[in-house]
């Protein structure tokens, strides 16, 4: 059962010189079984917090929300019905209203956030933050928070439409020129282009990247775990060459820097750059050790774990992985089984052989 947990209410202003721009009504945050009141409501507070600190926020003076309800006769349970909310928005004397839920998916504590235009009953989601714990709250909020104003001031709604074109497309400038990367997504991220950040996107987001010339060029979504899409796109014509991003696959960034090379659901498997070449007993305590995104579930391959990143990465090309023999935590007594990348075979090795060794972890 949900329980409402926080309680704000605060206006946006795209800047102190220039008036006051787009009014945010945060509803109370809701937070699923499992997971600590206390902590939904440091999170709420984090969350606050950083809108203050953008300088593009203010507290609502005129009382908070739970006052204006209380006023107004709404119910907690309207906040379910998004014509109730946009009464409460309205009643609030905001343009926006912001929903927040936080669940626990596992280990994994998930908060979520969206927008409700309060005069067109327009809902916009963002990308979820991901925390292993809540400490991490107070590191990652600000990017978390970052998608919201900039969705807000730049996405449109309540008169703040800003450098978007008709049908939800985002252009930098006022003019795409005669050739462009039409990006679509279903997951929100961090939008790259050639390594350099343009912008954040949320769930079912567009963005129009202008090329200059025709060529090869890479662009990528970085999502809150630190998973990230990655995609080659070449240009030969004039126009716009659409790219879409659905959802993380083979080939893709795992949040810990390795290459997925295990895709089914949601669930995947990454596996790390080489950690060198050891033999298998040092093996097991080098994968072990390894850190990579600051995880500690990193381990040895089993042989079929290893066979998959070699069908799935080493035999089409993807992630240059190299040629060498690699060790797995599949044993017998005296020997361990590896796999040749050159070729994919699979053997027995003796314990004592020096092999190189790369670690996975699936998340």
């Amino acid at each position: 059962m949900k329980k409402i947990i926080a309680v704000t209410v605060m206006v946006l202003m795209a800047g102190l010189c220039f008036g006051q721009q787009p009014r945010v009504a945060i509803t109370p945050f809701t937070v699923t079984s499992g997971n600590a009141e206390s902590d939904a409501g440091t999170i709420a507070e984090i969350f606050g917090l950083e809108l203050q600190a953008k300088n593009v926020v203010r507290v609502y003076t005129r009382g908070n929300i739970a006052t204006v309800m209380s006023e107004n006769r709404f119910q907690m349970s309207d906040l379910s019905s998004d014509e109730k909310t946009a009464s409460i928005g309205k009643a609030a004397n905001a343009d926006w209203v912001v929903r927040g839920q936080v669940q626990k998916l596992g280990e994994v504590i998930v908060v979520t956030a969206t927008l409700l235009d309060v005069n067109t009953l327009e809902i916009m989601g963002g990308a979820p933050m991901y925390l292993n714990t809540i400490e991490e709250a107070a590191t990652k909020m600000n990017t978390f928070i970052t998608t919201i104003t900039q969705r807000i001031t730049g996405g449109g709604g309540a008169g703040t439409a800003q450098g978007r074109q008709g049908g939800g497309v985002n252009t930098p400038g006022a003019q795409a020129p005669g050739i462009g990367i039409e990006v679509s997504t279903r997951v929100g991220g961090t939008l790259y282009f050639e390594d350099e950040e343009l912008t954040v996107l949320w769930d079912n987001d567009t963005y129009t990247i202008p090329i200059e010339r025709p060529g090869t060029y890479t662009v990528k979504i970085e999502l809150a775990s630190g998973a990230s899409m990655v995609r080659t796109v070449t240009i030969t014509t004039r126009g716009v060459t659409k790219l879409t991003f659905t959802r993380l696959g083979i080939g893709d960034l795992g949040p810990g820097g390795g290459i997925i090379f295990f895709a089914e659901g949601r669930e995947y498997m990454e596996v790390s750059r080489i950690l060198g070449e050891h033999t298998w007993s040092s093996a097991l305590t080098t994968a072990r050790n390894h850190r990579g995104g600051g995880y500690s579930d990193w381990r040895l391959p089993t042989k079929d774990e290893l066979n998959l990143i070699y069908q799935n990465l080493r035999a089409q090309n993807i992630g240059n992985l190299g040629d060498t023999w690699h060790w797995s935590s599949s044993e017998g007594s005296s020997y361990a089984w590896a796999q040749y990348f050159s070729n994919g075979r699979q053997g027995d090795y003796g314990k004592a052989s020096t092999v190189s060794v790369r670690a996975v972890r699936a998340f």
